[in-house]
C-alpha cells in the first residue's frame, strides 16, 4: 500500500485459511502468487508453491524527472521523488463506460474515487507486466521440458513430462 499501512499481521489467520482453501478446492495449479503465504509453507512440510510478486514498486527507483528517461519503461511514473509526487499517482479509470444496449437510472461520476492506499495505472500495469513475463517464461521452460521428451521418448509425449496430478496431491 502507498500509504505505508500494512494490515498484514491482523489479517494473517484469514489469509492462511484463504490461501489452503485455495490450493484443496479441485484439481488447479497449486501455486500461490502472494505477499502474505500465512503457515502454507510450513503447514504443507515445505511443498506449497509460493511466490511473491508483488509490491512491484519496491524494484523501482524513485522518478526524478517527469519524464523518467533514465529508467526502465515499466518503472515509468510507478515511484515518485518527493516533488514528483503529482505526476506519478494518476488514477486512468472511469465509473461507467457508455455502452449501446442500456443506460443507467443515475448519472455516472466522470471517473473513479481513489483512496491514499490504491494502486496507480501504473504501479498496475507494472503489475501485469510481472505476471505475464511468470507465465510466458513457465511456458517457455515448459515447451523446454516437451521437447526434450519427445526427442528421448518419442510420440505421443509420455505423461510424466506433462502430468504434474501426483504432485499436486503431495501439496494438497
Amino acid at each position: 500500500r502507498r500509504d505505508g499501512k500494512d494490515n498484514t499481521l491482523k489479517y494473517k489467520g484469514q489469509y492462511d485459511l484463504f490461501n489452503k482453501q485455495q490450493i484443496m478446492s479441485g484439481e488447479h495449479v497449486p501455486i500461490l502468487l502472494t505477499p502474505v503465504p500465512g503457515d502454507i509453507v510450513h503447514d504443507s512440510d515445505g511443498q506449497a508453491w509460493v511466490g511473491n510478486l508483488q509490491p512491484g514498486a519496491l524494484m523501482c527507483d524513485a522518478m526524478t524527472d517527469k519524464e523518467g528517461k533514465e529508467m526502465p519503461p515499466a518503472c515509468t511514473h510507478v515511484k515518485c521523488a518527493p516533488e514528483n509526487e503529482s505526476f506519478c499517482h494518476d488514477f486512468d479509470s472511469v465509473c461507467w463506460e457508455p455502452r449501446y444496449d442500456y443506460s443507467p437510472l443515475v448519472n455516472q461520476n466522470d471517473k473513479v474515487e481513489n483512496s491514499d492506499g490504491d494502486l496507480s495505472t501504473n504501479q498496475h500495469r507494472l503489475e501485469g507486466r510481472k505476471l505475464s513475463m511468470l507465465v510466458l517464461h513457465a511456458l517457455d521452460a515448459a515447451l523446454d521440458k516437451w521437447k526434450a521428451g519427445m526427442a528421448e521418448g518419442g510420440a505421443p509425449l509420455k505423461e510424466q513430462y506433462w502430468h504434474v496430478g501426483e504432485k499436486y496431491k503431495q501439496i494438497e
